[in-house]
């Protein structure tokens, strides 16, 4: 089975959810900018907040670090400049719905 399909006509939904990213970008004009989360830059280094739906991906472009989960929401993450530092709060992996 094609997991990129589903009984929508062409590519359904189901694969595009997989490309949501939080990403941190520096912008000339407008500084450090997110797409996806609300993010920050401090004297040390970056802080990032995902949007709701969007906590599973992370993308720091600055330092050239990415972060993926499988289950956990990430809520927040900070990473210093040198990446020596970096903290990740996650929130519980939400249970699973089994049917019988």
């Amino acid at each position: 089975m094609n997991e990129a399909r589903s009984l929508e006509l062409g590519v359904g939904l189901n694969s595009n959810l997989s490309l949501l990213c939080s990403t941190l970008v520096f912008d000339e004009h407008f500084g450090v900018t997110g797409y996806g989360c609300t993010g920050s830059e401090t004297e040390d280094g970056y802080q990032l907040e995902p949007w709701s739906g969007f906590g599973f991906k992370a993308n720091i472009v600055p330092l050239g670090v990415k972060l993926e989960t499988d289950n956990a929401k990430m809520m927040g993450v900070s990473i210093s400049k040198d990446k020596r530092n970096i903290g990740i709060q996650l929130a519980a992996p939400a249970p699973e719905i089994t049917t019988e």
